[in-house]
């Protein structure tokens, strides 16, 4: 068993090895030889395609402006608002034209000590992995009115890549007289207010988008933003790129997931196999030498018994003849050689219950019963007066029950019936074969004679009496011996399944 298993195990072991190191070639060949896909390559290339949902998280992604609230030009105060769609988690860098930096969040104010030219503000965001993001926006004093600048901010919301439709947003608080005018970049423009879209036509080229607002002192401001398809693109397609590295994983971990599977069923069906195999032969030989042993046993059996009676029988028969011849010759008288025939008569009867008991493994109790007949049968011809007889269930003669327990059963019944009519001084002895449900038997020797005390006896009765009870114990019955100047009863009861009792 021990040799069958290792052999499996190792089996198993250079099986396993052998698949993973495949699979780590195949893997390592698809990382060296796989293309991925760039942005002029076709779009059947991915696996599925790239949803317009991530498309539009990107460009949401991208909105990062900033204006001018106020700007009071008396006192050089300006207060600057903006809006970051990627949310840092850090604060804004304000560079504020004039050689001094300040950090915080919008709304930032501002104090110049010059108010006499225009101020270039810079708003620095730092997004994740330390990716940084600038937005402009300019102070120009000529625009204060009432003590507070009026300027223009534009900038874009959203970007739909795949449509080319493109939105914009912005803020003016000096009131123009006229709808925005939005030059668009691409030829096109239109007459609008804020917010606004347009749809372009070719998504592969940035825009830059003037709007341009007129008010009532005959003034213009123009503000700009610039709608970039092309990082768009760059991002999308880097996007693409880390999906299909993605998909391609999942790919071989699910095809390195089969096979570790498949190997594991496959270890275990070999050693199931093996198991059973094993266990089939095992069977089958403790099968093959137990019929062998029973076999050999047999024949041993039936060589005894055959010596026994060529033996001893002939011994026996010798010696009867050699009586009679005695007798004839008036050497021997009549009366001994009855005796002693006797005597032969009932070695025989031993021999042949012995012989029987050899050659049987199992032994119908009916059997049992006809042998105990033959005992009353002896005894009735020596005890005229006695009355013997033994009962037994109908539905009991056709049990089967193992002979070395009908042997032992037979012993003790027959030294209760000595017993009975050494002491007791009755007329009757009665055996009977009975049972307690399915799961006991009953074995009972009765006789109405005067009794015996149980434990005051002759000292050759009682080691018969120890014997009956080493007898039973060895069956795995209990012996109940029960007397009073009514009579004596012997009881042994026996477990069904400690002899085998069953059905013929």
């Amino acid at each position: 068993m021990i040799k069958i298993k290792v052999a499996c195990i190792i089996i198993f072991g250079l099986i396993a090895f052998h698949a993973y190191a495949q699979l780590e070639k195949k893997e390592l060949a698809l990382h060296l030889t796989e293309p991925f896909p760039s942005i002029n390559q076709p779009e059947t290339r991915l696996t599925k395609p790239y949803p317009i949902r991530n498309v539009q998280e990107l460009t949401d992604s991208m909105v990062f402006a900033a204006f001018v609230l106020t700007a009071d030009r008396r006192t050089g105060e300006v207060v600057i608002n903006g809006y970051d769609g990627k949310r840092p988690k850090t604060p804004f860098a304000f560079i504020w034209g004039d050689g001094t930096t300040s950090y915080g969040k919008f709304i930032q104010t501002h104090t110049y000590a010059d108010c006499s030219k225009r101020h270039l503000v810079k708003v620095v965001a730092t997004h994740a992995h330390n990716k940084k993001d600038t937005a402009q926006v300019t102070v120009d004093w000529n625009y204060a009115q009432d003590h507070q600048a009026k300027t223009l901010s534009v900038w874009v919301t959203s970007i739909d890549l795949l449509s080319g439709v493109v939105a914009l947003e912005g803020n003016d608080t000096r009131s123009p007289m006229t709808p925005f005018l939005f030059l668009w970049g691409d030829g096109t423009s239109t007459s609008s207010f804020f917010p606004v879209t347009h749809t372009y036509t070719s998504h592969t080229k940035n825009y830059k988008v003037a709007v341009v607002a007129n008010y009532k002192d005959s003034q213009r401001d123009t503000a700009h933003a610039l709608v970039d398809f092309e990082q768009l693109n760059s991002r999308l397609s880097h996007l693409k790129i880390l999906e299909y590295e993605n998909e391609l994983k999942s790919s071989l971990l699910r095809e390195k997931n089969l096979q570790v599977n498949f190997l594991l069923v496959l270890a275990f069906v070999i050693l199931a196999t093996a198991y059973t195999i094993y266990t089939y032969r095992k069977r089958y030989l403790t099968k093959i030498y137990a019929i062998d042993t029973q076999q050999k046993l047999q024949v041993e059996k039936d060589r005894i018994s055959k010596d026994l009676h060529d033996s001893i029988g002939s011994q026996l028969t010798s010696l009867s003849l050699g009586l009679r011849d005695q007798e004839r010759k008036k050497m021997i008288n009549a009366t001994t050689v009855i005796q002693i025939e006797n005597d032969i008569s009932q070695i025989r009867s031993e021999l042949r219950d012995m012989i029987w008991t050899i050659k049987e493994e199992e032994i119908a109790l009916e059997n049992l019963a006809d042998k105990l007949r033959n005992m009353f049968w002896q005894h009735q011809q020596k005890n005229e007066h006695i009355a013997f007889e033994v009962s037994v269930l109908p539905e009991m003669e056709t049990l089967k029950i193992k002979t070395h327990c009908a042997v032992n059963l037979f012993r003790i019944l027959q030294e209760t019936t000595n017993n009975s009519l050494k002491h007791s001084n009755g007329t009757a002895i009665k055996i009977n074969i009975d049972c307690d449900g399915k799961e006991r038997w009953i074995f009972q020797a009765l006789d109405n004679g005067t009794g015996f005390n149980t434990e005051a006896q002759h000292p050759s009765d009682h080691y018969g009496l120890q014997n009956m009870k080493k007898r039973a114990a060895d069956i795995g019955a209990v012996l109940d011996i029960r007397s009073d100047h009514n009579g004596t009863i012997t009881t042994i009861i026996l477990p069904a399944n400690f002899c085998n009792l069953r059905l013929a």
